[in-house]
């Protein structure tokens, strides 16, 4: 670690962090926050911010989502088996993408960002691990060949709040009615969506496209009363279609 400790210059979710509200939802499981800090400008590159991610220090450019306790909540409860090949969509600044090529055999992470893909690769390189992860630019599966099928398919782009949020809801329509092209049998998928309001409309988007939660689980969100919504999808069983 390089001894910088979080500042208070932060993200506004990082004010909710500090003032603790996130103890405030349902306790599904242990808080995020220790998980995650925020360690100020980059002092080389002032334009940038840096985040500690667990044991790792990431770069994030100016426009490029950047990490988040939602997206924490993916990175605790994804399972990848050591060999095996994963599909990140929507990476941002690389987060799951590297951490997934620690035990991934191969890495292809995407994202409609230029920016975003520019960073993916930055972090790739500077954290070692640029040739197990390579990084496309384009629309959920559209900088994926017809013929490509991984192991593990990692989903974790803005999600909608409400009803009104109908171009959002568009994209998850999209990427469910797409997925399983690109998964191997006996592939799955780990979906992190926010929160339990979502959860009505992700059964009927399951429904519609012969999948099923395998797995869910909660974690403490900073919002209170709240709690982020993982789960594990598979296809269902063609007895169950």
């Amino acid at each position: 670690m390089d001894g910088r400790r979080p500042v208070p210059l932060a993200p506004c979710w990082w004010l909710l962090l500090v003032l603790g509200l996130g103890g405030c939802a349902h306790q599904a499981g242990p808080t995020l926050a220790p998980e995650l800090s925020y360690l100020g400008r980059d002092p080389e590159q002032p334009k940038n911010m840096q985040y500690r991610v667990r044991d790792l220090t990431f770069t994030v450019f100016p426009g490029v989502f950047q990490p988040a306790p939602d997206s924490l909540a993916l990175l605790r409860h994804t399972r990848i088996r050591r060999g095996e090949t994963v599909l990140d969509i929507g990476t941002g600044a690389g987060v799951q993408a590297v951490f997934a090529a620690r035990t991934a055999r191969r890495v292809v992470a995407t994202d409609i960002n230029p920016a975003a893909v520019e960073n993916a690769r930055y972090n790739a390189r500077r954290l070692g691990l640029a040739e197990k992860i390579g990084v496309r630019q384009g629309d959920l599966f559209s900088p994926i060949g017809p013929q490509e099928r991984f192991d593990v398919i990692l989903f974790n782009i803005e999600y909608p709040n409400s009803d009104a949020d109908q171009a959002l809801w568009d994209v998850h329509e999209r990427f469910f009615a797409q997925v399983k092209r690109h998964l191997k049998p006996g592939g799955r998928i780990y979906y992190q969506f926010g929160f339990q309001r979502n959860m009505a409309r992700l059964h009927d988007m399951l429904a519609r496209n012969d999948l099923r939660i395998v797995a869910q689980f909660e974690d403490p969100a900073i919002v209170p009363g709240e709690a982020y919504i993982t789960c594990e999808i598979q296809p269902a069983p063609p007895d169950r279609r």
